[in-house]
């Protein structure tokens, strides 16, 4: 990888995987809600461009990106706690951000689309959770951490089974 782009720059995910990939010597491009809290989670780095852009808003993008980018890390989704993750019209509006998030991935030549998911995906599962036990997304939240593999066949999903730090 050469150059790539990160939606959930600011999330914990995102700003770990980009602090890591500018350490690789990797040009990124990150992409922030506009006046997000959480731009102290990203440190200034000449190889480290930031776009301020509602998650809503990505297909405005296809105009202004270059289209040299390799890979598209979608980790921006809302209502991932709480009731929200019960809220459908929200996770309904995740699944739509995702498939914009794929179709700016492809129209700026990205050669993979890579998505993360959590363990909603697996829904109620008695005994312990690895990639071998089948996968049934009740939440509605799950739904949309499935939707890039559902969509295309050149998406990668990864789970992320746990996260430690000050916003776990």
């Amino acid at each position: 990888m050469k150059h790539v782009i990160i939606t959930g720059a600011t999330g914990m995910v995102g700003a770990t995987m980009i602090e890591q990939m500018l350490a690789d010597g990797i040009r990124v491009t990150g992409i922030v809600r506009p006046a997000s809290a959480k731009m102290k989670n990203l440190t200034s780095h000449q190889n480290l461009e930031i776009i301020e852009c509602d998650i809503d808003n990505l297909l405005s993008l296809k105009e202004i990106l270059s289209h040299d980018y390799d890979t598209f890390f979608h980790f921006a989704w809302n209502g991932t706690y709480g009731a929200s993750r019960e809220d459908i019209r929200l996770q309904t509006q995740n699944v739509i951000d995702t498939l914009d998030a794929i179709e700016l991935a492809h129209a700026i030549g990205c050669k993979a689309f890579v998505g993360a998911g959590s363990q909603a995906e697996f829904g109620p599962v008695e005994g312990t959770i690895s990639d071998a036990v089948p996968k049934n997304p009740v939440p509605a939240m799950a739904l949309q951490n499935w939707m890039p593999v559902a969509w295309e066949k050149s998406c990668v999903n990864s789970t992320v089974f746990a996260i430690v730090g000050e916003e776990s």
